[in-house]
């Protein structure tokens, strides 16, 4: 057996202990294809491993491989007596050992060139692995102690032995929040930023080789297949085609034999981090080489604050026996308390670490570490998505033509408040004065579109924000001597602002609107009660649950006592607190309040009704995720049908209940069905809104889950 077969063979055999015992045949088919002997060979190795979890101690039908490093525990190597085989690696077998001269009680990790792999490019290789080690002296990286030859010419170091778990596994066991993770893992960070700058690149970074001890220390371990940036390539790996390198933690210039780069341990670190925080890796699916080559080099992972709310899949595509909230809860927190922490930065972190391009990566591993540190302090990160600003500009350049249709929307917006408060005025016995304030309304909204006017726009196009933004300035100067309707115009364009991803500008101006309303019209008032509601959405949002909760209890009070019992104000408070509970994880509670505020909306309604299928899709969505299938698929259908009788034909708010339907039937097995529905709705959304819109985009990706 040449060189370069048995590095194949020793890679092949590697990649496959890698892969659980169901998954490695359809491996095998894949990577050895037509090659029946190099197979056949592997599964020697294989069958070897499984009787011993090491290699036989008869040697297996290669006439190459004859695994007589058992032999040596007990033996004397160096200074060291050798205790136990503690592990196979890529080159060597790793014991633990003591010292032997009895000057002083030490223990280490011994590694040695295995029989029949002591050829001279493997032997090579194993020398510079004890040389990189020998030059680097750093707190988190394992250490060498000494070094030599054996007895039968076979190559040796002794490294510090350390005690512990891989990182994951670690932070799992001890059930660490995120906090604690990242500070873990920037000691990992600062571990390959100091090999780095003694260049030299791991090229091989994954949980098992960053370690942590019952102590909270990190160690990194095994430069065997380091690479030397100020050395060059080992030509006779690259002659024979060698890849090494793990395939799930590997960059994609590792999987196209690409020159490797700090960039390559960077995008390593993306993985460990990805993994550490969502409990998944960046691609899950692992039935073949090819497959998760093709998956890295082409696709996008999902965002972990994403990943963390799907169901674990097995190898087969299914769902797994873990549930989200038994992943989420290793780190310390509820599915979507942990979504939340996740979302933003830590989100953009993680997809810069994993760009498939090196150069679009961080710069560093210091740099990806001090990231996290301001993440950390609450300071702005490197890494940054487009802004929305950006995006909406790159969309309105585009779509020029639809501006105008927003616009009209704003319109009909402002109008809608208008005719809204001119009918809680009539039921208060206030008409008049409503009516003059739904005027001044008019005459404020009137105004605000003058701006498009020729005559003050000299020419410039005039976007839906260009309005937005005039129409605040405006409310704060013009309407001073109207606190009412300063503040209602304050609340509608904060939702307005809400809705177009501002939130910032929504927030002040919906926190202005509520002070104003609470000096105007005090704290029992069916204006302020509608504007904690959308006050409190913002501290949800934020993960401010307390005084989110606080908001909207009081809100639903202050409807409940002006309302009376049954009243569509009554049931939307009861829906949003139910939400809000639902947010929290009080899921029993959640359910309470959807089903109180769908009983309610079944007695105000003896016909069909919009409030009344929203309720049934609301409790629907509870019953999904607590996974009560069945009731969940009844309320969605009867919803369904219900939009279909009220609209009579597509409509956007039956689209949604029926992709929701069809995820729920994807979830479920139901896959025809739920593939009809999902393209009646990638039909119906893309002729009422167009290729480009984000619901058709989110119909899309939906139905790309399905094929999955």
């Amino acid at each position: 057996m040449t060189d370069s077969t048995w590095t194949r063979l020793q890679e092949l055999f590697e990649q496959a202990l890698e892969l659980p015992v169901d998954e490695r045949q359809a491996f095998l088919d894949d990577a050895c294809g037509d090659d029946e002997e190099l197979r056949a060979d592997v599964e020697v190795l294989l069958r070897a491993d499984e009787r011993n979890s090491g290699f036989s101690d008869e040697p297996p039908d290669l006439g190459v491989v004859v695994d007589s490093d058992a032999q040596l525990i007990g033996e004397t190597v160096g200074g060291w007596r050798i205790l136990e085989r503690v592990g196979v690696g890529g080159m060597g077998s790793v014991f633990l050992a003591e010292r032997a001269d009895g000057e002083f009680e030490q223990q280490a990790a011994v590694k040695i060139v295995r029989k029949g792999m002591d050829s001279d490019s493997v032997v090579q290789r194993f020398r510079q692995e004890r040389q990189i080690l020998a030059r680097l002296n750093h707190p988190n990286i394992a250490g060498v102690l000494d070094g030599g030859v054996t007895d039968d010419g076979r190559p040796y170091f002794a490294m510090e032995f350390v005690d512990g778990l891989p990182i994951t596994d670690f932070c799992d066991e001890h059930r660490l929040g995120v906090e604690e993770r990242l500070e873990l893992f920037r000691k990992a960070c600062d571990a390959v930023h100091y090999a780095h700058r003694n260049l030299v690149v791991h090229r091989d970074l994954k949980p098992s080789n960053i370690l942590v001890t019952r102590d909270g220390d990190v160690r990194l371990l095994d430069f065997g297949i380091a690479k030397v940036l100020d050395e060059p390539e080992d030509q006779n790996l690259t002659r024979t085609g060698m890849q090494v390198h793990t395939p799930a933690y590997a960059a994609p210039e590792q999987l196209m034999s690409e020159p490797i780069t700090t960039a390559t341990d960077v995008y390593a670190l993306g993985v460990v981090l990805y993994e550490l925080l969502s409990g998944r890796r960046p691609f899950e699916v692992r039935r073949t080489p090819s497959e998760l080559r093709e998956l890295v080099l082409t696709g996008d992972p999902p965002k972990p604050s994403t990943a963390v709310l799907k169901v674990p899949a097995n190898t087969d595509g299914r769902a797994g026996t873990q549930t989200i909230e038994e992943l989420s809860s290793r780190r310390g927190e509820r599915a979507e308390r942990l979504r939340r922490l996740l979302r933003g930065d830590l989100d953009t972190i993680c997809l810069m670490a994993l760009h498939r391009e090196p150069n679009h990566r961080y710069a560093s591993a210091d740099q990806m570490a001090d990231d996290i540190r301001r993440h950390l302090e609450g300071l702005p990160v490197v890494a940054s998505p487009d802004s929305l600003a950006y995006r909406i500009g790159k969309f309105y350049r585009r779509h020029r033509s639809g501006v105008i249709s927003t616009i009209g929307v704003i319109v009909a917006f402002i109008v809608m408040s208008a005719v809204y408060t001119v009918r809680l005025a009539e039921e208060r016995n206030i008409a008049l004065d409503e009516q003059r304030k739904a005027e001044e309304v008019v005459d404020f909204v009137t105004g605000l579109f003058a701006v498009s006017d020729p005559s003050e726009s000299r020419g410039e196009e005039i976007t839906a924000r260009d309005l937005l933004d005039a129409g605040a300035e405006q409310i704060r100067d013009e309407l001073v001597d109207r606190p009412e309707v300063q503040s209602m115009m304050r609340r509608v364009l904060g939702e307005v602002y809400h809705s177009l991803g501002a939130f910032e500008r929504s927030e002040a101006l919906l926190v202005e609107a509520l002070e104003q309303q609470l000096a105007v019209y005090g704290d029992e008032h069916l204006e302020t009660a509608t504007t904690k509601i959308l006050v409190a959405f913002i501290h949800q949002n934020r993960g401010e649950y307390e005084i989110a909760q606080e908001l909207m209890t009081e809100a639903l009070a202050t409807r409940r006592s002006i309302r009376g019992g049954d009243h569509d104000d009554v049931m939307e408070a009861i829906s949003a607190l139910a939400y809000l509970k639902e947010t929290m994880g009080d899921y029993a509670a959640a359910e309470a309040l959807f089903v109180e505020a769908l009983d309610m909306g079944r007695r105000m309604f003896a016909d069909d009704d919009v409030f009344l299928a929203e309720a049934m899709a609301n409790l629907a969505g509870l019953y999904r995720f607590i996974e009560k299938n069945t009731e969940a698929e009844e309320l969605l259908r009867e919803a369904l049908a219900m939009q279909n009788r009220l609209y009579g034909g597509p409509h956007p708010e039956s689209d949604d209940t029926k992709r929701k339907l069809a995820g729920l039937l994807r979830d479920t097995g139901s896959y025809e069905e739920s593939q009809r529905l999902y393209l009646e709705v990638i039909e119906s959304r893309t002729r009422m809104l167009g290729e480009d819109h984000l619901e058709v985009a989110h119909s899309w990706n939906s139905y790309s889950q399905l094929l999955s």
